[in-house]
C-alpha cells in the first residue's frame, strides 16, 4: 500500500498487527512523506517528501529461532546491496550493523523491529529507507548522499522499490533455505572497513581497530591493540 504522508511506517504497520485481523505476509507499506521516520538508537530518519524511499515489510517470522535475529539484519542488508548493484551499478557497503553506504557516504538506512511471543518470534516490521532524488541535505547530515548525486540521473520511486524487494526477496528465501553460511559469509565481507584498520568510539574512549569477525548475535569483534573486543548494537561509532 502507499500512503502520502504518515508518521512511521514501522508504526503504521505495527498498529495494523495491532488490530488482530489477518496481515498477508510481506505487507509493504510506502510511505510519500514521514514525518516522525526513525532510525537507529533513537535517531530521527529525515527525508524530503517525495524524493525518496521510505516503507516497510511486514514478515511473518516465526521460523527464526531468537538466538539467530541477526541473519534477518544480514539478509535485508544483503539484499539491498544486491539491488543497487543489479539494478543501478552501485557498489555499495553495510555500515555495521546495518546502514548503506557508497563510499563514506549514507545513502540509506534499516530498522527492524521483532515482535516475540512467549520465546518465539511472531513477526518482524523491517523499516527501509533509501536516498533517491534528494540532491540537498542539512548542514548537520554531511555524510549524506543519494542515487541521483551518485549517478547523475532522477529514478521512479516506485521503479526502485521493485528492485530493492526483487533482492530483498532472494535473500530472504537463502535465509529461510537455511543456506546462513553464505549469508554470513556474504555479509563480513560487504562490511566498511571489513580487514581495515580504522577509528572507531565508545563513549569518551577514542581508539583503533580491525574488524575481524561478527557474533551471532550481531556484536561486532574488533582487533584492538592484539587483543579481539566485542562491541553490542549500542555501543559503537565509526569515525571517517
Amino acid at each position: 500500500m502507499i500512503l502520502s504522508t504518515i508518521s512511521s511506517t514501522n508504526t503504521f504497520a505495527k498498529e495494523l498487527l495491532s488490530k488482530n485481523e489477518p496481515v498477508l505476509d510481506g505487507t509493504v507499506i510506502m510511505a510519500e512523506e514521514q514525518t516522525a521516520g526513525r532510525g537507529q538508537k533513537s535517531n530521527t530518519w529525515l527525508s524530503e517528501p517525495g524524493k525518496n524511499l521510505t516503507f516497510s515489510i511486514i514478515l511473518d517470522t516465526a521460523f527464526l529461532p531468537i538466538n539467530r535475529q541477526f541473519l534477518l539484519n544480514q539478509s535485508i542488508s544483503l539484499g539491498i546491496l544486491d539491488a543497487l548493484e543489479s539494478g543501478f551499478g552501485l557498489s555499495t557497503w553495510i555500515k555495521w550493523p546495518n546502514d548503506i553506504y557508497f563510499g563514506d557516504y549514507k545513502i540509506g538506512g534499516i530498522l527492524i523491529e521483532n515482535l516475540i511471543m512467549g520465546n518465539k518470534h511472531k513477526n518482524s516490521i523491517i523499516g527501509i529507507g533509501l536516498n533517491i532524488n534528494q540532491k540537498q541535505f542539512p548542514a548537520e547530515l554531511h555524510r549524506a548522499s543519494s542515487l541521483t548525486l551518485l549517478t547523475g540521473k532522477e529514478f521512479s520511486i516506485k521503479e526502485v522499490l521493485k528492485t530493492v524487494l526483487s533482492g530483498i526477496l532472494q535473500r530472504l528465501i537463502q535465509l529461510e533455505s537455511q543456506d546462513t553460511f553464505y549469508l554470513e559469509q556474504d555479509y563480513r565481507r560487504n562490511l566498511l572497513g571489513w580487514e581495515q584498520l580504522r577509528y572507531f568510539r565508545q563513549g569518551d574512549r577514542t581508539f583503533q581497530g580491525i574488524i575481524k569477525d561478527v557474533r551471532p548475535g550481531g556484536e561486532l569483534c574488533i582487533l584492538v591493540d592484539g587483543k579481539e573486543e566485542e562491541f553490542d548494537l549500542q555501543d559503537l561509532f565509526f569515525i571517517f
